[in-house]
């Protein structure tokens, strides 16, 4: 797992829906192969949180 990757879980669990945390709960869980497979299953998730925060917002 990347640098960004942990942030993006980071930021999915911090600023996610309830289905978003726990996307980011199992993907801190996952062994490598199962974590690209939950990344593969919900691309457009992880390209939000991976380019968090857009730009000129604030982070709390």
């Amino acid at each position: 797992m990347t640098i960004q990757e942990l942030k993006a879980i980071e930021f999915m669990h911090r600023f996610g829906g309830a289905f978003v945390r726990a996307l980011a709960h199992a993907s801190a869980a996952a062994d490598p192969e199962n974590f690209q497979r939950l990344k593969v299953a919900f691309p457009e998730i992880w390209e939000t949180y991976e380019n968090w925060p857009a730009a000129g917002e604030e982070v709390e």
